[in-house]
């Protein structure tokens, strides 16, 4: 967060939010699990 210029918390994820479409941690456990699967399915 910080290394993309936010020190506000709340703005961050709001503008996360309205980018995306998805809250940060939602957006981290969808891409998270996904590139999981793909490694282990490779593999």
């Amino acid at each position: 967060m910080y290394e993309v210029g936010y020190s506000d918390t709340k703005a961050f994820r709001n503008v996360f939010k309205r980018i995306t479409g998805m809250s940060p941690i939602d957006y981290r456990i969808k891409y998270n699990h996904e590139t999981v699967t793909a490694l282990i399915t490779a593999g």
